[in-house]
């Protein structure tokens, strides 16, 4: 049942649609030479196999719900935050954005989370469309527990906001205007670090070569639900953890999709702590990364400086 619908969710959905109007436009409009080129990306992208996203077992701790369907909604998921996931979750309700769910996926924590975001949603549960708790049965780790948060939203845009971290009451009222203006797969804000190191990160637009020399874009960042189903979502065959947003913009690039970014003043913070994803993993750049990157895309791994 999963399979037929995300098979028919890409196909009338509206990136599908517009990748399918791009080919034919490309094969009309461009010289000769080019033709053959567009026509043969139109083939690869139509035959693409589709690979439902791997979810973990999950229960659901609360659900509110009334009429109607989101236009945005944000996953957090949260291990052990409970200090800061009330922070998290207070500046989704400030968004100016007022068509908004919210899911919160529990990995199991041993701390206070669950009952510090539970006592959140019941609280503030009229300020969204949707508000759904949901707990892993087993701790499952980051990219099986923002699945199954994408796998439970309806909305057509969403947006993962790790707990630790917070947003500016207009990110998701500008980057779902980007994304309904240009079509585009995702939309990514400029944003600044807090709680440590405030350095301001580099705003710097899509492009998909830069990635081949590692990653510029963080997770936060708005997603077309469709696509992110239909590439398979996360990529939980990582070896190591903290890089699945990274191999999830490589393969946006690989296929062919677009993805908008809003330079300007920065729209979402990424908490440094000691206990942050930057700290205790992403600065490690492994050997295993880059040879199973270097197999899945054919990635130049001296090109990527192993640090």
């Amino acid at each position: 049942g999963r399979m037929a619908y995300l098979s028919v969710l890409w196909k009338y959905g509206p990136e599908g649609r517009r990748q399918a109007a791009a080919s034919v436009y490309a094969r009309l409009l461009a010289d000769p030479a080019a033709s053959p080129g567009a026509f043969a990306l139109g083939r690869l992208l139509e035959s693409h196999p589709l690979r439902l996203p791997a979810l973990p077992d999950t229960e659901e701790l609360f659900r509110h719900e009334s009429a109607g369907t989101a236009d945005v909604a944000v996953v957090i998921p949260c291990y052990n935050y409970g200090r800061f996931i009330g922070e998290a979750l207070q500046s989704v309700a400030d968004q100016t954005e007022r068509s908004l769910e919210v899911i919160v996926v529990d990995d199991r924590s041993t701390d206070d989370s669950v009952d510090v975001a539970g006592a959140w949603l019941r609280k503030h549960a009229s300020r969204f469309v949707r508000a759904i708790h949901l707990r892993n049965r087993t701790n499952s780790r980051l990219s099986l527990t923002r699945n199954a948060g994408f796998a439970a939203a309806e909305a057509a845009l969403v947006f993962p906001l790790d707990a630790d971290n917070t947003l500016t009451p207009d990110c998701l009222a500008l980057l779902r205007r980007r994304i309904t203006a240009t079509g585009a797969a995702a939309a990514h804000p400029t944003l600044d670090r807090f709680g440590g190191d405030t350095k301001q990160l580099p705003a710097l637009a899509w492009d998909p070569d830069r990635l081949k020399y590692g990653n510029y874009i963080d997770a936060m960042a708005m997603f077309r639900a469709d696509v992110f189903r239909r590439l398979g979502g996360y990529d939980t065959r990582m070896p190591l953890k903290g890089w699945e947003d990274y191999e999830y913009w490589l393969r946006l690039g690989a296929n062919g999709c677009r993805v908008g970014f809003l330079s300007g003043p920065p729209l979402s913070y990424y908490r440094l702590h000691s206990g942050s994803m930057t700290e205790r993993v992403t600065k490690f750049n492994g050997t295993l990364l880059w040879e199973y990157l270097d197999g899945v895309y054919g990635l130049d791994s001296s090109a990527i400086g192993r640090g």
